[in-house]
């Protein structure tokens, strides 16, 4: 992006912008595609603790990023290492960062944490009725310490909140 291909190409009429973009995307094999084999190899050295689903779904990220950056809607990229890295997620709820509504816990390539849900919690009773599209685990410091949080996606629209003493 700071070649001077790229440089002038901010300054064209969106249409004409687009069509530059996809050119010079499709010479340096510059897509999502592109992005995920070369992810491939990387996610064979870590699949103790990386899924391939996760690792494509780390180069969408990635991607979605040189999008935004490519368009002006990001001023630049951050590159995170671990310990800025605070959400991982699957494709799906398939392999590797699984949830398991039976036993109420996550299974993350053989590790099982337990997850902690409120029974008593009517709004996320009538939320596990829904078909679960995907988890993801959440890091927060929270009083200096980290706190690890499931976000769990499901399919459809969310169930309607009743207003608590009302």
């Amino acid at each position: 992006i700071n070649s001077s291909e790229y440089k002038g190409i901010s300054n064209l009429d969106k249409k004409e912008q687009s069509k530059r973009y996809k050119e010079l995307d499709k010479k340096y094999l510059i897509s999502k595609f592109e992005l995920n084999k070369y992810v491939k190899p990387m996610t064979q050295k870590f699949k103790k603790n990386i899924g391939s689903q996760m690792g494509q779904e780390l180069a969408e990220r990635a991607f979605a990023t040189y999008e935004k950056f490519k368009y002006g809607k990001a001023k630049k990229v951050y590159f995170k290492n671990y310990e800025n890295f605070y959400s991982v997620r699957e494709k799906g709820n398939i392999t590797g960062l699984r949830f398991f509504k039976e036993d109420c816990c996550i299974s993350w390539l053989g590790l099982k944490i337990l997850v902690i849900i409120k029974n008593n919690d009517k709004y996320v009773q009538s939320c596990f009725l829904d078909k679960l599209l995907y988890c993801r685990l959440l890091k927060r410091v929270v009083n200096g310490k980290n706190k690890y949080y499931v976000q769990i996606t499901f399919e459809g629209t969310p169930p309607k909140k009743h207003k608590v003493g009302g």
